[in-house]
């Protein structure tokens, strides 16, 4: 018999001793009631503590056993001890063989269901010898066939009962370890199923493409971190499997692009378009997306679901735009000042009338085509700093009156307030040409009438200058991009504004060569300010 714990062993137990007890009890209801006397005699009061003490054991028998760490086998004294009742009874009353006899039944049952092949003999033989230890005792031995059959049919019956219930009870044995091992191998199935899912989970949600795996019938059922927030951005509330998203739009970034022309609703039935580019969120604030999708097959061929891989590719899309842009700026740049010389070097050549205002044309086109060069040069690598005490209300304060004819010139206001005197270890150099970059920018978008207003003061241990203006300000999208080279607004390039996007990146590399940082806070239609920090401690 298989050990198991003590609490699954007490309950079996308790079910297969129990109704003999129960049994046991309602014989002794009966003599009291017909039979009193017969409770009296020594074998009927034997038999009666025996089972009593058989059922007493059936309780506590497993804890010792457990406790001990001993084999479950010895659970077999109680049903013998049952079957040895039952004789005291037989011997009790022989009279009522009939109804005392079959009490057998219950202990061999036990034997047979839950012990091996020696105990269902042992149940066998002890089926048989309850019937006959009155006859041998007696000395006094059937006579007939009828006499005979009466005594060995029971137990008989008995022994093909125990046979049968052996046999079932082996059976569901083997099917209980077939299951078990069943369920083991489930179990670690179950197991590896699960760290194959959580691998393919890290492996997913670690790249940052938007993956989203379609079953045959177009439902999602696996997608990463990537394509939730790519859902959200294209105005979805995160549900990757719904199908039209509305803010979806064509290379132009304005014109929807219809549900049955997105990616998504296409993958979901059957279709397997992609291979353009997208454009995703509110405008202003757009992300370029191009998307694939591809057929899953089983080792069939069968088609089995579907795939979708959609890459942000904004900063390609914006680096490929910025160099179109740049291509273009630099070319208006050079060419501009470049025919400016040739044509007063022509007139010159020509009348020397003029040649005092020719040659002062002269000279601007040159330093506007030096100053360009030297943007290129500044953009090329990392600037050095020399620091060095500087009084930066002085600089700032030169920074304001160098713009401050432009500004006049385009009708622009332009305050400096001054803070403390500010004396800090910084590179005058760098500083000044941060604050021209600044208010260059300031006086070329904020528009007549428009007010430039610098601040600066100390925080902590930072020198903090702040250049505002009542401008046309900067989307979301522009504000991304505007300390990128050679980037150039919209705005910039519709006016014809001259330069080739490369003065704030020059202030942020200057600024982060200082240890500082430049923040922006602007919104279209608005104005901008950015604030300049620069550690001093």
């Amino acid at each position: 018999m298989p050990d198991r714990a003590p609490e699954s062993l007490m309950l079996q137990f308790l079910r297969t001793q129990v109704p003999f007890a129960a049994a046991l009890s309602c014989l002794a209801i009966f003599l009291a009631i017909a039979r009193p006397a017969l409770l009296g005699d020594a074998w009927m009061l034997s038999a009666l503590v025996l089972g009593a003490a058989a059922t007493l054991l059936s309780l506590v028998l497993p804890l010792i056993l457990a406790r001990f760490r001993l084999p479950s086998n010895w659970l077999i004294v109680t049903p013998l001890l049952d079957i040895v009742a039952v004789v005291l009874l037989r011997e009790a009353d022989r009279s009522a063989f009939a109804a005392v006899g079959i009490l057998i039944v219950f202990p061999v049952i036990w034997m047979a269901y839950s012990f091996s092949r020696r105990v269902l003999a042992l149940a066998m033989l002890a089926a048989f010898l309850v019937p006959a230890i009155p006859f041998a005792v007696l000395r006094d031995w059937p006579h007939s066939p009828a006499a005979w059959a009466t005594v060995t049919l029971v137990p008989l019956f008995v022994c093909f009962l125990a046979f049968s219930i052996w046999i079932a009870a082996s059976t569901l044995r083997r099917h209980q370890r077939q299951l078990e091992s069943v369920t083991i191998q489930l179990r670690e199935a179950l197991h590896a199923a699960e760290i194959r899912a959580i691998k393919v989970d890290a492996m997913i949600n670690s790249v940052e493409a938007s993956i989203v795996l379609f079953d045959a019938e177009g439902e999602a059922i696996l997608w990463n971190d990537a394509s939730v927030a790519m859902s959200q951005r294209a105005g979805g509330a995160g549900d990757v499997s719904a199908i039209g998203l509305p803010l979806v739009f064509a290379a132009d970034r304005v014109t929807p692009v219809p549900v049955t022309e997105q990616v998504l609703a296409g993958a979901a039935h059957g279709d397997l378009p992609g291979g353009d580019i997208v454009w995703l969120g509110t405008p202003g604030d757009q992300a370029a997306v191009i998307a694939s999708s591809h057929t899953v097959t089983d080792d069939d061929g069968s088609t089995i679901g579907r795939v979708v891989v959609a890459q942000d590719v904004t900063e390609l899309v914006e680096a490929t735009s910025v160099r179109d842009d740049f291509l273009a700026a630099v070319s208006d740049e050079l060419q501009t000042p470049l025919t400016t010389i040739v044509g007063k070097l022509d007139l010159l050549a020509e009348d020397t009338a003029d040649s005092a205002r020719g040659l002062a044309a002269i000279q601007r086109s040159s330093e506007r085509l030096l100053e360009t060069v030297d943007h290129l040069m500044d953009a090329a690598g990392p600037p050095a700093i020399t620091r060095h005490r500087v009084e930066v209300g002085s600089v700032i304060t030169c920074a304001v009156e160098r713009i401050r004819p432009a500004a006049l010139l385009a009708g622009v206001e332009i305050a400096w307030e001054a803070g403390h005197d500010l004396v800090a270890p910084v590179d005058g150099g760098a500083i000044a040409q941060i604050l021209d970059q600044l208010l260059s920018n300031a006086v070329k978008f904020v528009g007549d009438s428009g007010r430039v207003r610098v601040s600066s003061g100390l925080d902590g241990n930072n020198v903090v200058i702040h250049v505002a203006d009542t401008g046309i300000g900067m989307s979301m999208d522009e504000q991304r991009q505007m300390f990128d080279r050679f980037f150039r607004a919209p705005a910039a390039r519709a006016a014809a504004v001259p330069g080739a996007g490369l003065g704030l990146s020059i202030v942020k590399s200057l600024v982060a060569a200082h240890g500082g940082t430049v923040q922006v806070k602007s919104a279209s239609g608005v104005g901008t300010v950015v604030t300049v920090t620069v550690p001093v401690g």
